[in-house]
């Protein structure tokens, strides 16, 4: 399956077969670190800043919901 390096577009071939959700891999053009992140059943490759920033948002939605 192919995907996108987040920072550079260089396009990454990935067997996903190889690869569970919150593995790395260096992109090979620009060598930023990219992790792995399944939303929506579909894969796609962020960097760490992005999955931080994903995780705090879905921290805050669930602290939303309660009173």
């Amino acid at each position: 399956m192919k995907c996108n390096c987040p920072v550079c577009k260089t396009h990454i071939e990935i067997d996903f077969d190889d690869y569970d959700e919150g593995d790395s891999i260096d992109c090979p053009e620009c060598g930023e670190l990219l992790l792995i992140a399944v939303k929506g059943g579909e894969y796609k490759l962020v960097t760490n800043k992005e999955k931080i920033f994903e995780e705090l948002e879905e921290t805050a939605d669930s602290f939303d919901g309660e009173e």
